[in-house]
Protein backbone atom coordinates (compact mmCIF):
# COMPACT_ATOMS: atom_id res chain seq x y z
CA UNK A 1 0.00 0.00 0.00
CA UNK A 2 1.47 3.36 -1.01
CA UNK A 3 1.48 6.37 1.30
CA UNK A 4 0.11 9.60 -0.06
CA UNK A 5 1.32 13.13 0.78
CA UNK A 6 4.72 14.53 1.56
CA UNK A 7 7.25 12.55 3.52
CA UNK A 8 7.34 13.34 7.22
CA UNK A 9 10.90 14.65 6.98
CA UNK A 10 9.95 17.47 4.60
CA UNK A 11 7.00 18.47 6.74
CA UNK A 12 9.21 18.53 9.81
CA UNK A 13 11.77 20.66 7.93
CA UNK A 14 9.12 23.27 7.04
CA UNK A 15 7.78 23.36 10.60
CA UNK A 16 11.29 23.89 12.00
CA UNK A 17 12.04 26.62 9.44
CA UNK A 18 8.97 28.61 10.43
CA UNK A 19 9.41 27.98 14.14
CA UNK A 20 13.05 29.09 14.15
CA UNK A 21 12.64 31.96 11.70
CA UNK A 22 13.03 35.39 13.27
CA UNK A 23 13.22 39.01 12.36
CA UNK A 24 16.77 39.56 13.53
CA UNK A 25 18.60 39.98 16.78
CA UNK A 26 16.36 39.62 19.82
CA UNK A 27 16.62 42.15 22.65
CA UNK A 28 14.53 43.19 25.61
CA UNK A 29 11.24 44.85 24.77
CA UNK A 30 11.45 48.60 25.35
CA UNK A 31 8.15 50.48 25.72
CA UNK A 32 7.68 53.82 23.96
CA UNK A 33 8.86 56.73 26.05
CA UNK A 34 6.21 58.45 28.14
CA UNK A 35 5.61 62.14 27.65
CA UNK A 36 6.18 63.65 31.09
CA UNK A 37 5.66 67.41 31.50
CA UNK A 38 7.84 69.48 33.81
CA UNK A 39 6.30 70.12 37.21
CA UNK A 40 4.04 73.11 37.73
CA UNK A 41 6.01 75.63 39.80
CA UNK A 42 3.58 78.53 40.11
CA UNK A 43 0.53 77.10 41.90
CA UNK A 44 -1.08 79.96 43.81
CA UNK A 45 -4.37 80.65 45.56
CA UNK A 46 -6.75 83.46 46.38
CA UNK A 47 -9.44 83.22 49.03
CA UNK A 48 -12.97 84.39 48.26
CA UNK A 49 -16.13 84.58 50.35
CA UNK A 50 -17.16 81.24 48.79
CA UNK A 51 -13.87 79.34 49.11
CA UNK A 52 -10.58 79.31 47.24
CA UNK A 53 -9.53 79.77 43.62
CA UNK A 54 -6.35 77.97 42.56
CA UNK A 55 -4.39 79.15 39.49
CA UNK A 56 -1.33 77.79 37.69
CA UNK A 57 0.39 77.81 34.29
CA UNK A 58 0.23 74.97 31.79
CA UNK A 59 3.69 73.36 31.46
CA UNK A 60 5.14 74.01 28.01
CA UNK A 61 7.97 71.47 28.00
CA UNK A 62 8.67 67.86 28.89
CA UNK A 63 11.28 66.85 31.44
CA UNK A 64 13.56 66.19 28.42
CA UNK A 65 13.20 69.77 27.14
CA UNK A 66 10.85 68.99 24.24
CA UNK A 67 7.97 71.36 23.50
CA UNK A 68 4.43 70.33 24.37
CA UNK A 69 1.43 71.18 22.23
CA UNK A 70 -1.16 70.18 24.83
CA UNK A 71 -1.74 69.03 28.37
CA UNK A 72 -4.36 66.30 28.53
CA UNK A 73 -5.36 66.75 32.17
CA UNK A 74 -4.32 67.85 35.62
CA UNK A 75 -4.49 65.85 38.84
CA UNK A 76 -5.31 68.04 41.81
CA UNK A 77 -4.57 66.67 45.28
CA UNK A 78 -6.32 68.18 48.29
CA UNK A 79 -5.78 67.57 52.00
CA UNK A 80 -8.17 68.79 54.68
CA UNK A 81 -7.10 68.65 58.34
CA UNK A 82 -8.55 70.32 61.42
CA UNK A 83 -6.40 73.14 62.70
CA UNK A 84 -5.76 71.21 65.92
CA UNK A 85 -4.52 68.11 64.05
CA UNK A 86 -2.38 69.90 61.43
CA UNK A 87 1.32 69.08 61.56
CA UNK A 88 3.49 71.19 59.18
CA UNK A 89 6.27 68.60 58.75
CA UNK A 90 4.04 65.53 58.60
CA UNK A 91 2.78 63.77 55.46
CA UNK A 92 -0.61 65.17 54.51
CA UNK A 93 -3.70 62.95 54.10
CA UNK A 94 -4.52 63.80 50.50
CA UNK A 95 -7.96 62.65 49.36
CA UNK A 96 -8.91 61.17 45.99
CA UNK A 97 -7.49 62.78 42.86
CA UNK A 98 -9.57 65.53 41.31
CA UNK A 99 -9.17 65.41 37.52
CA UNK A 100 -9.26 68.72 35.67
CA UNK A 101 -9.44 68.89 31.87
CA UNK A 102 -6.36 70.26 30.12
CA UNK A 103 -6.21 71.47 26.54
CA UNK A 104 -4.05 72.77 23.73
CA UNK A 105 -1.28 75.27 24.27
CA UNK A 106 -1.26 78.40 22.08
CA UNK A 107 1.14 78.27 19.11
CA UNK A 108 2.37 81.81 19.75
CA UNK A 109 4.11 80.91 23.03
CA UNK A 110 1.89 83.12 25.19
CA UNK A 111 1.16 80.27 27.58
CA UNK A 112 -2.10 79.24 29.16
CA UNK A 113 -3.51 79.36 32.69
CA UNK A 114 -5.54 76.73 34.51
CA UNK A 115 -7.81 77.33 37.46
CA UNK A 116 -9.98 75.46 39.91
CA UNK A 117 -12.50 76.80 42.40
CA UNK A 118 -13.16 74.85 45.59
CA UNK A 119 -16.30 75.94 47.45
CA UNK A 120 -16.48 72.96 49.80
CA UNK A 121 -14.20 74.44 52.48
CA UNK A 122 -15.08 74.24 56.17
CA UNK A 123 -14.14 76.86 58.77
CA UNK A 124 -11.42 75.85 61.22
CA UNK A 125 -9.67 73.51 58.76
CA UNK A 126 -6.21 73.64 57.27
CA UNK A 127 -6.09 72.97 53.49
CA UNK A 128 -3.12 71.81 51.42
CA UNK A 129 -3.13 71.58 47.60
CA UNK A 130 -0.73 70.41 44.93
CA UNK A 131 -1.17 69.60 41.25
CA UNK A 132 0.36 67.28 38.63
CA UNK A 133 -0.04 67.45 34.84
CA UNK A 134 -0.45 64.65 32.30
CA UNK A 135 0.36 64.68 28.58
CA UNK A 136 0.73 62.30 25.64
CA UNK A 137 -1.02 59.07 24.76
CA UNK A 138 0.83 57.29 27.56
CA UNK A 139 -0.04 60.17 29.86
CA UNK A 140 2.94 60.28 32.20
CA UNK A 141 2.32 62.38 35.31
CA UNK A 142 4.65 65.19 36.16
CA UNK A 143 6.25 65.56 39.56
CA UNK A 144 4.20 67.36 42.20
CA UNK A 145 3.88 71.13 41.97
CA UNK A 146 4.75 73.55 44.69
CA UNK A 147 2.35 73.27 47.62
CA UNK A 148 -0.13 75.91 48.74
CA UNK A 149 -1.51 75.81 52.25
CA UNK A 150 -3.91 77.94 54.28
CA UNK A 151 -6.48 77.91 57.08
CA UNK A 152 -10.05 78.57 56.01
CA UNK A 153 -12.09 80.97 58.10
CA UNK A 154 -15.20 82.16 56.29
CA UNK A 155 -14.76 85.91 55.69
CA UNK A 156 -17.30 88.11 57.41
CA UNK A 157 -19.96 89.31 55.00
CA UNK A 158 -20.13 93.05 54.56
CA UNK A 159 -23.24 94.55 56.12
CA UNK A 160 -25.85 95.75 53.65
CA UNK A 161 -27.10 99.37 53.78
CA UNK A 162 -30.44 98.14 55.23
CA UNK A 163 -28.59 96.59 58.18
CA UNK A 164 -27.42 99.98 59.34
CA UNK A 165 -23.92 99.41 58.00
CA UNK A 166 -21.74 102.06 56.33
Amino acid sequence: MARSGLPYGIILLFVLMFALAGCGRKTLVVPPQSVVPVAVDDLRFSLTEKGVILNWSFPEQTVHGESLSRIDSFELLRAEVTVEDYCPGCPQPFGPLITIQGGALPDDGTGRQAHFEDTSLRPGHHYVYKVRSRAGWRGGSSEDSNIVSFVWARPELLPSPTDGGP
